[in-house]
């Protein structure tokens, strides 16, 4: 089973960032279309055939649609002939708002990411440029699975909430002991990292502890505190990351230390600021802020008692 743990468009390319059970594999990428809304009757066809294999389709109304790759070349063209509203690939648009997908791709490219789980980089090229599909490539610390089309990927599906809870997640908390002071300080990071039947309890102090059946790292300074934080998460790899009022837990380990466990260095962030829908992301990872969920669903529960 390959999970996609993001998606994300660049250089005219769809990226859909895949993960097993266990661990992130790779990313892979195909070309990345756009319907952009025009009067065709305004356009010139040759400056639409300069776009090359960028240019898949018009259609044949007055009104309507030019089909182009999503990259700088036809952007520019296309608004220098007043063109400017694109609505996303179908593709596109339904990975964005269904996270969590399980995909399955056609034989040849199945094969290829077997290989490349284990290990064996050049029987991937090999199967790759044999079938004529694409080629393989490393881009920021990640295999990159370059293929010539959408039409590789044969089946998506939502994930069945086993198959969710099986994956990898991690559960951070931090204590600020002094936090009504102007000048305070992390002091504790706790995580849980759950995995199939695995537990393993890990605490981040400044300060000496010693606990049963927990494991302890102690740093000397802040810094050092959330680099360790840091450091474990990418060593685990969890497809989603637990927390509990994550405006507060992640973006104080933001502000005070290289906090950057997500793919690709980076750091957590806003996705939406919208107060219903606020939630924070990270490139390749799933962040459940559990405070906001129980924020929403107050206003939903039949009464207030403590057993609801």
């Amino acid at each position: 089973m390959y999970v996609i743990a993001d998606v994300f468009s660049r250089q005219g390319n769809v990226y859909l960032m895949l993960r097993n059970e266990e661990k992130t594999i790779c990313k892979v990428c195909f070309p990345f279309y756009r319907a952009f809304d025009c009067r065709l009757d305004k356009v010139n066809g040759k400056d639409l055939e300069k776009l090359g294999d960028d240019f898949l389709y018009a259609t044949g109304d007055s009104r309507g649609w030019v089909v182009a790759r999503s990259n700088a070349k036809s952007r520019g063209l296309l608004r220098k002939k007043g063109i400017k509203t694109a609505h996303d690939s179908d593709l596109i648009r339904w990975f964005t708002v269904n996270q969590c997908m399980k995909v399955q791709f056609d034989d040849g490219v199945h094969s290829a990411l077997e290989e490349l789980v284990r290990g064996n980089v050049d029987k991937v090229r090999e199967t790759l440029r044999s079938r004529g599909y694409g080629e393989l490539r490393k881009r920021k610390g990640m295999y990159e699975v370059i293929l010539d089309s959408e039409g590789r990927l044969k089946e998506k599906a939502y994930l069945t909430p086993d198959e969710f809870l099986s994956l990898p997640n991690l559960f951070i908390d931090i204590e600020i002991p002094l936090f009504m002071d102007g000048d305070y300080t992390i002091r504790w990071v706790g995580c849980l990292y759950t995995f199939g039947n695995q537990r393993e309890y890990r605490i981040f102090t400044l300060n000496d502890l010693r606990l049963k059946d927990v494991a302890i790292q102690k740093a000397e300074n802040e810094k050092e505190l959330v680099k360790l934080v840091k450091e474990y998460i990418l060593e685990k790899d969890p497809f989603v990351i637990y927390v509990y009022n994550a405006a507060f837990d992640l973006v104080e380990l933001r502000e005070r230390g290289d906090f950057r466990p997500g793919w690709e260095k980076s750091k957590p962030s806003y996705q939406s600021r919208v107060k219903f829908f606020e939630r924070f992301k990270m490139r390749g990872r799933l962040i459940i802020d559990l405070l906001s969920w129980a924020r929403i669903a107050l206003g939903f529960l039949p009464d207030k008692k403590l057993d609801t």
